[in-house]
């Protein structure tokens, strides 16, 4: 398989993201897991909603942090991991549903990068974050 000599744009809004993209061609749209091991054997995923859009040799894409859980071997060390892994999977919905509303066809599939390459963090507009419990707020709790 070739290298791929394009280029990676990232945005820090999803908003911002679904302006540049373009309607004509579908959109990927996963939540991917990202890990990385540190001290003493402490694991530290994260899951990710990817959203990415080939152009030719560019890629558009916006990574959405929604969930964070440290693990140790294959126990969880961070209390309220099953109610973390559950707000992705509905984050994901959201953001999926968000997008077909604006016109979008959306595939479930995503953008291999490479190994060392620094993507750019952000967020979306409608998605609101609790640091303090580690995941996103449904649209009931965000409100209040």
């Amino acid at each position: 398989m070739g290298n791929f000599n394009g280029h990676f744009v990232g945005y820090g809004q999803l908003e911002a993201w679904a302006e540049a993209v373009s309607m004509l061609e579908p959109v990927y749209a996963s939540l991917i897991s990202e890990s990385n091991t540190g001290d003493y054997g402490i694991r530290y995923e994260r899951a990710v909603i990817l959203c990415a859009q080939p152009q030719g040799e560019i890629v558009h894409y916006c990574r959405i942090p929604v969930a964070s859980i440290e693990w140790i071997a294959d126990q969880p060390l961070t209390q309220n991991h099953e109610q973390r892994i559950e707000r992705a999977e509905q984050a994901k919905k959201i953001v999926r549903d968000w997008l077909r509303a604006q016109g979008f066809v959306v595939r479930e599939a995503a953008v291999a990068f490479p190994r060392d390459f620094r993507l750019l963090e952000g967020r979306a507009g409608f998605l609101q974050y609790d640091q303090e419990r580690g995941y996103i707020l449904a649209e009931a709790e965000a409100v209040k």
